[in-house]
Formats: C-alpha cells, structure tokens, sequence
C-alpha cells in the first residue's frame, strides 16, 4: 500500500468522526505546528555551541578551535508518523539528513566518512543506501587530526531538514534511551509529567 491510498482511507474516516463527535476527531490535528527550521547547532563536548559562518546551498559551516577530537551536531527531532500523519509508517526518530561533512583547513581538506558507515556512532539512525544518513538529535561527529591552531571549518551538507512538531502530541513520551542521547536544549520536547 502507497502512504497516498491509506492517507485517502484515513481522511475518509477522519470526516465521518467530525460528523460523529467532531471534538474527538480534531484533537489528532488540534494545535499541531510544523517547521521545517532544523534549529542546527553543532557543540563541543562541553556543549559549548560553536559559530555558524554561513548557510550557502544547503552547506553550514561553523568555525571551530584546533585540539577537538570531537563534536556533536544537534537538531530538533520528529518521527514522520507524528509529523506527517498516522498513515506514514515511519516511526524513526528523525533529525536531519546528513550527506557530506568536510574539514576546511588552511593546510587543505578533509572529507569526514564515518558518518555514512560507523553504525557504533552515537546519534545516528542506520545506515542508508545512499552516501547520506539521518541524525538523531545529537549525532557524534570524530574529528581526527585537527593540528591547525585558527580558521578550522567544519562544512556539513545537510540533504533534508524535515518537518518538525513545534508542540508534541502530549501523548508522545520519548522512550528513556532516546532521551539520555538528547541535549538538555532537545528535552524541551518532552512534555512534563
């Protein structure tokens, strides 16, 4: 089945409960707000956010300091079903969509891949068939080999940013394990208790 045949079904019946109870039915879409602003950050380990220089054809660059080993690109997270609508079946926890990370050093650069095939990296969904993968949230990004002491950038080319909820489902509750792979900026998507 095609997302559009079951979307059609799901719409059919969402009309026949307005006629019903129609205050049963408009609460799956009451007060959903969507944005497709990723609110991009990347942080040290620290979490110290570090300066976005520009946002240039789905490119950001941030300017970073010589002696990482690592940073962590964090953005907000949406599972499509609650985004989209219950006829998509995707229920992954989704950020963005990472393909290229380059390090832009005054002495040359360097492509960054173990995004795309290090399944053991923290923040990352699984691996895709295409050279691209999708965030989590708060994706590990390894470093090696930053010597330069000023003017390092790191260029991240971001394929999708998604929809994302601005006000969750209150019924929503993130699992724990997602949520002790969060920032404390992404916790404001779990509503209290």
């Amino acid at each position: 089945m095609t997302p559009e045949f079951v979307r059609d079904i799901y719409e059919t019946l969402n009309e026949r409960a307005d006629q019903i109870d129609p205050s049963d039915a408009s609460a799956l879409t009451a007060g959903v707000n969507l944005t497709e602003d990723p609110d991009l950050n990347v942080e040290t380990v620290d979490g110290e956010r570090l300066i976005l220089r520009e946002i240039r054809n789905g490119w950001y660059r941030y300017s970073f300091p010589a002696g990482l080993s690592q940073l962590y690109l964090t953005s907000r997270v949406t599972r499509p079903c609650d985004a989209l609508g219950p006829y998509i079946d995707d229920r992954r926890l989704l950020g963005v969509l990472v393909g290229e990370i380059v390090i832009e050093k005054p002495s040359g650069h360097r492509e960054v891949t173990e995004h795309l095939t290090d399944e053991r990296l923290k923040g990352w969904s699984s691996t895709e068939s295409h050279p691209c993968r999708w965030t989590s949230g708060r994706a590990e990004i390894i470093l090696d080999d930053v010597t330069d002491a000023h003017d390092n950038v790191l260029a991240i080319k971001i394929l999708s940013t998604g929809l994302h909820r601005l006000s969750p489902r209150p019924e929503y509750i993130m699992p724990k394990s997602i949520l002790e792979g969060l920032t404390k900026a992404d916790s404001v998507l779990q509503p209290a208790l």
